[in-house]
């Protein structure tokens, strides 16, 4: 009798959308999944809910799991149990809220820290794409200037992108520039071989090693398909 053949393994992401309180989390990922938003205004705190969809990315498709997380510190052991085996991080901060902004740096060493003592042997730490969100209007209104916006994420050696859950701006280009960043770092594999130092300084070198061709690339906003 032939064999049968294995099927190949899905392609599948974690995805872990994260910020202070109030800038839109939930909005860019109803936006995202079901290009919905709350005309209503109201705000209503999320604690954690979890999607998952199949999306096709530069002609792949892979399975998305997205946790969209809590921004009350009251909740941050609920949100520290999400970032342990996030493959990516959408973190969002609102150009209306300058404090938002200010938060970015200490959400982002928060990721690397709960990765490492997770004790999960994770190979490297996740994609992080910074979003800039609720960027209607003029510049002149924003708390944030986007020049502050750009020396930050220079420092740090990531990608952030102008979003607007509203006017449905950048939001697609989020979510896709992320799982193209998983895509190129490769598959959080988890090992038990190896020290966590050694992992930590491996991601962060190939973070910044990185970061010129990430600042200078074009960002197109297609090849993105929901299933």
């Amino acid at each position: 009798m032939p064999v049968t053949p294995h099927a190949p393994m899905e392609e599948t992401h974690d995805i872990i959308v994260c910020g202070p309180p109030s800038v839109g989390k939930s909005a860019l990922t109803h936006r995202y999944l079901f290009n919905t938003f709350n005309i209503n205004n109201e705000y209503n705190p999320t604690l954690l809910e979890t999607f998952q969809k199949r999306v096709a990315i530069d002609q792949k498709v892979c399975l998305l799991t997205i946790t969209d997380t809590a921004g009350q510190e009251e909740y941050i052991a609920l949100r520290d149990s999400a970032l342990r085996n996030g493959d990516g991080f959408l973190v969002v901060f609102s150009v209306m809220d300058r404090t938002s902004f200010g938060e970015v740096r200490g959400i982002i060493q928060r990721i690397e820290r709960v990765q490492e003592s997770s004790g999960s042997g994770l190979n490297h730490l996740g994609a992080i794409v910074v979003c800039g969100n609720k960027c209607e209007g003029s510049q002149d209104g924003w708390e944030v200037q986007w020049s502050e916006v750009e020396a930050l994420i220079r420092e740090l050696g990531v990608q952030c992108i102008q979003t607007s859950a509203k006017e449905d701006v950048g939001v697609v280009e989020a979510f896709t520039e992320l799982i193209r960043e998983i895509r190129r770092i490769g598959p959080a594999v988890r090992s038990n071989k190896g020290s966590k130092k050694d992992s930590k300084y491996a991601s962060k070198d190939s973070m910044f090693s990185n970061n010129k061709k990430r600042s200078s690339a074009n960002i197109h906003n297609k090849g993105c398909v929901l299933l």
